[in-house]
Parts: C-alpha cells; sequence; structure tokens
C-alpha cells in the first residue's frame, strides 16, 4: 500500500514538474524576437540635410507624458521651433516636462536622420506590425522634404533578446529593420551618445 502511495506521489511530482517546463518553454517561445531575413548592415536613409524642410518628432517613451517637437531648417541645419508636452490621460499641456535638446543632441539627431544603418533585416514583407511595436510606436519621425516629398520613421519596441536594439520601419517600404541603441538614443536626442563619445 505504502508503495503505491509512493508510486502516485512520484507520478504527481513528475507530472508537475513536466508541466512547469512545458510552460517554461511555451512563454519563451513566444518571448522570442523574429527570425532575421538579413544580418548585415543596410543603409535604410541617405540625403542630405539640405533635402529637409521640416521635422516632427514625437516621443512616446514616457508612460504619461508625450512629447512633439518640431525643427526647421536653417542654413546651419535644424532649429528647434517647437516642444509640446501633453500628458496621455488627460490631454493638458505640462508645462515643467523636461528640456529642450542640446545643440550636440540635434546635430547627432540630423545626423542619424539623413544617414540611418539598419542592424538587420528581420523581413521584407511586414504582415503584422503590432508583434514589433509599430502600430503605437515609441518614436516617431516625420519628415517633409523641399521638393514636397514625405518620409516618416517609426521606432516600436526594444527586441526581447537585446536591450541595445529596437524594431524600425519606414512608411514607404514593408521591411521591418532593427536600429542600435545609439541611433534610438539620437532619435530621441538623449545626451548619452555624446557623454559615451
Amino acid at each position: 500500500m505504502k508503495d503505491i502511495k509512493d508510486r502516485m506521489v512520484r507520478s504527481a511530482i513528475l507530472t508537475v514538474t513536466v508541466l512547469v517546463m512545458v510552460i517554461i518553454a511555451l512563454v519563451y517561445y513566444k518571448a522570442k524576437d523574429p527570425q532575421v531575413v538579413d544580418s548585415e548592415s543596410k543603409k535604410v536613409i541617405s540625403m542630405s540635410i539640405a533635402e529637409l524642410e521640416t521635422v516632427e518628432l514625437v516621443d512616446n517613451t514616457d508612460e504619461s507624458v508625450k512629447v512633439t517637437m518640431r525643427f526647421g531648417n536653417t542654413n546651419k541645419g535644424l532649429e528647434l521651433l517647437e516642444r509640446i508636452a501633453v500628458n496621455k490621460t488627460t490631454g493638458e499641456l505640462v508645462s515643467d516636462y523636461g528640456k529642450d535638446p542640446s545643440e550636440n543632441s540635434i546635430r547627432l539627431f540630423e545626423f542619424t536622420l539623413t544617414s540611418l544603418d539598419s542592424v538587420r533585416t528581420i523581413t521584407k514583407k511586414a504582415t503584422n506590425i503590432e508583434q514589433y511595436g509599430l502600430e503605437d510606436p515609441i518614436c516617431e519621425v516625420s519628415m517633409v522634404l523641399k521638393d514636397g516629398d514625405k518620409k516618416r520613421v517609426r521606432v516600436g519596441r526594444r527586441l526581447v533578446t537585446s536591450n541595445n536594439a529596437y524594431y524600425m520601419k519606414l512608411d514607404d517600404d514593408d521591411s521591418i529593420y532593427v536600429i542600435s541603441q545609439f541611433d534610438m538614443n539620437n532619435f530621441l536626442m538623449t545626451d548619452a551618445n555624446i557623454i559615451n563619445m
């Protein structure tokens, strides 16, 4: 009788252990990043700063505040025209949120806008941009060129397998790219890259 109880206990423990392992495997499988289509770096934006008329940056990295910055192009490069911070819940302006970007941050932002390389390509034909965090991007840059053309860059979520890379998409391109933390810092005009140079 005791032998039967011992077998039942061992069997129950084994069953629970297998179930836990299956659940962990499923969670890990879901958390994996999509497979890479092309692991080569690719130039995804290449233009002269002189081609830009205006640029708008929307920063959604803060859970409660959305920051929008508008830039005009002058003979010395991009110049901040307006910076607006809005509470995402109430829609009210937040007057004392953050600070204007430094001159060096703006120059690195220009550099990234005019010469952006991807780290790799995830897919060449995106069908579900939500899985990359691109439906509601954490950073969005809209550019109006002097010839009237428009370009928009959307930066989505951080890769699950890397803290130093983000998903990125251009509106006129079906591909999903991965960009570096360095380029993300430049888009958000943090001083992190200036400090690390």
